[in-house]
């Protein structure tokens, strides 16, 4: 499902895929030995793609989901520091930050939302597929559009409608 989300990302906008990077060899072998507790899903992410540096030039590429971006793997430490410092628990496994330190994590196969005036996890997608399957739903179903400037950007009522059928049972939805 990751090959299908980046080929709708680079239908909509030309290039995300290819500014996301790609692993190489010699990166991929520091990254397994720095990263050896990482889960399983963060070792096949990033052996396909490096991820959004913090400081992308092109700004419209920098979202993987409107507000959120792909932690580059080099910045991965410095953001489960922070996350755990967020939550005063290990375990969660970010991998989508915005500027205001707020994560996607992941945790035991499921997909959490962690704030950072919010310390608790609040669980959005109870498997990666769901994930994945919903992002991509946005893209086929015209939630996510690119606002006047070009950025990636969505419609807030249009997801949770969508995400509700897509994870019912999953409150974070329910709650909007």
């Amino acid at each position: 499902m990751l090959s299908e989300y980046l080929t709708l990302s680079d239908q909509m906008r030309p290039g995300y895929s290819a500014s996301l990077g790609s692993a190489n060899v010699t990166s991929e072998k520091e990254f397994l030995q720095e990263h050896r507790t990482l889960p399983d899903f963060f070792m096949r992410l990033y052996s396909e793609v490096a991820g959004t540096p913090a400081g992308i030039e092109d700004q419209s590429l920098m979202d993987f989901l409107p507000g959120y971006r792909l932690i580059h793997w080099a910045e991965l430490r410095d953001c489960c520091e922070t996350c755990r410092k967020i939550l005063g628990i290990d375990g969660y496994f970010p991998f989508l930050t915005n500027y205001s330190s707020d994560f996607y994590c992941w945790k035991d196969g499921a997909i959490y939302d962690v704030s950072h005036d919010w310390p608790t996890p609040t669980l959005m997608h109870k498997t990666v597929a769901d994930f994945l399957k919903t992002i991509c739903a946005c893209y086929t179903s015209g939630v996510y559009f690119l606002d006047e400037d070009g950025y990636l950007d969505y419609a807030f009522e249009q997801e949770r409608l969508l995400a509700i059928k897509l994870n019912p049972q999953v409150d974070y939805w329910l709650e909007g």
